[in-house]
C-alpha cells in the first residue's frame, strides 16, 4: 500500500499478486480478498488489467455469495478502475453503499480515485470536492501516505499561475536535505545518482521527494523542474562535512 500511494504501481503489484500464487510462501485466499481493490489498482496503473479482472472475479463471487456491504463497496470501486465507460456509475453506487462511511479510510479512498477520475476528465470543480473531502479525512486519520497523493491531486487541479505561487510559498516549509534532494531531482538526476550524491539510500530519496512533491503541490519531476530549484542558492549557507561528496573522483560540494 506504501508502494502504490507512492505511485509505484510495478513495485506493488509484485507483492500483491503473491497473495494468490500457487505454492508462493505469501500466497492466503482471505488476505488476497481484502487486498483485492490494492491489487486491482495496482494492476490498472502497471498496465497488466488482466490481473486485475481476476481478483474481481473473485470478490464478485464472494458478494453473490455474501452480499457484505464492504465486498459490495469495493466490488464497485473495482467496476469503476476497470470499466471506464461504467466509472462514474461505479464511484457514486461505492459512496451510496449502506455504512460505507463509518469505514472511514475505505469510503476517503474512494473519494479519492472518484476525485482523480474527474480530474482527468477536466472536470475541476467536481474534482476539488471529492479531492478536498479524501484529504481532510486522511489528515484526521493520521494517513501520510494517502494524505501527500490526496495533496498532489489537488495541486493538479490548481490553475497554472496558482499553482506557482503555492510551489513558491511551499519552498519555505522544505527541509535541507529536502531542498538538495529536490535540486537534484529537477536536475534530471535518478534516484540513484541523487543517492551517490548525497550519500544516502534510493529509497531515502524516494522519501525526500515524496515529501517535496507534497509540500509543493507538484506531481512530477517536470513540474519541479519548471520551479527553477535547480538554479537556486540559499545564501549564507554552509557544507556541511556530509555534503562534501565524491563525484568522478573529485571533492565537490553539494551546496554552494
Amino acid at each position: 500500500m506504501a508502494a502504490l500511494a507512492a505511485g509505484r504501481a510495478d513495485a506493488a503489484l509484485d507483492l500483491l499478486a503473491r497473495l494468490d500464487e500457487h505454492g508462493h510462501e505469501a500466497a492466503h485466499p482471505v488476505v488476497a480478498l481484502l487486498a483485492s481493490l490494492d491489487t486491482i489498482e495496482a494492476a490498472v496503473h502497471a498496465r497488466r488489467p488482466e490481473i486485475g479482472r481476476r481478483r474481481a472475479e473473485a470478490l464478485d463471487a464472494w458478494v453473490r455469495r455474501t452480499g457484505a456491504p464492504w465486498a459490495r463497496f469495493t466490488a464497485h470501486l473495482a467496476r469503476a478502475l476497470l470499466d471506464e465507460p461504467a466509472a462514474e456509475r461505479s464511484y457514486r453506487a461505492a459512496l451510496d453503499v449502506p455504512g460505507a462511511s463509518r469505514r472511514p479510510f475505505d469510503h476517503a479512498r474512494a473519494r479519492l480515485l472518484y476525485g482523480e477520475w474527474l480530474r482527468r476528465q477536466r472536470r475541476r470543480r467536481d474534482a476539488r470536492q471529492q479531492l478536498d473531502a479524501a484529504a481532510e479525512t486522511f489528515h484526521a486519520l493520521g494517513a501520510r501516505p494517502m494524505l501527500e497523493r490526496a495533496r498532489r491531486e489537488q495541486g493538479l487541479i490548481m490553475a497554472p499561475a496558482r499553482r506557482a505561487t503555492a510551489a513558491g510559498a511551499g519552498m519555505t516549509t522544505l527541509t535541507a536535505q529536502e531542498r538538495r534532494v529536490a535540486q537534484l531531482a529537477a536536475g534530471d538526476l535518478t534516484n540513484r545518482e541523487i543517492g551517490a550524491r548525497l550519500r544516502i539510500s534510493d529509497r531515502t530519496v524516494g522519501h525526500h521527494l515524496s515529501n517535496v512533491f507534497a509540500k509543493l503541490g507538484l506531481c512530477s519531476r517536470r513540474d519541479l523542474a519548471a520551479t527553477g530549484i535547480a538554479g537556486r542558492r540559499d545564501s549564507g549557507s554552509v557544507a556541511t562535512p556530509d555534503e562534501l561528496v565524491q563525484v568522478g573522483g573529485e571533492t565537490s560540494r553539494a551546496s554552494a
